[in-house]
C-alpha cells in the first residue's frame, strides 16, 4: 500500500513544460525517490532507461497510457486535504496543490 506524503513534500514536482516525456520522466524520479516499491515496477523500469527526444515511444499510445498511470500513482500519494495536477493558475506547473486552494490571476 502507498504511503501519503507529508504537507511538507507539497509542492511543484515540474514545472514549464507539458510534453509527454517531461512528464513522464519528471513524475518517474519523484516517484522513485519517494516510493520504495516503485523500484521494483516494471514501469520505471522501461521509462529510466535512456531514450532520446526522437524516440517513437514519446509520441505513441503507449506513452500516452503510461502518464495516465503515473498521474493516478501520484494523486494516491497526495497529502491528506491535497490533489495532484496542474496548478489553476499556471497548467505547466504540476505538483501537488491544497484542495480549494485561492489562486490569484
Amino acid at each position: 500500500m502507498r504511503g501519503q506524503l507529508d504537507r511538507s513534500e507539497a509542492g511543484t514536482v515540474s514545472h514549464g513544460t507539458q510534453r509527454t516525456q517531461d512528464l513522464i520522466l519528471a513524475f518517474t524520479s519523484f516517484l522513485q525517490v519517494t516510493e520504495d516499491d516503485l523500484a521494483d515496477n516494471d514501469l520505471s523500469e522501461g521509462l529510466l532507461n535512456s531514450r532520446n527526444d526522437d524516440d517513437p515511444y514519446w509520441m505513441s499510445e503507449e506513452a500516452g497510457w503510461d502518464l495516465e498511470i503515473l498521474l493516478q500513482m501520484m494523486l494516491e500519494i497526495a497529502p491528506e486535504g491535497y490533489f495532484f495536477g496542474p496548478h489553476p493558475g499556471d497548467a505547466s506547473d504540476y505538483g501537488f496543490w491544497e484542495d480549494g486552494e485561492d489562486v490569484a490571476l
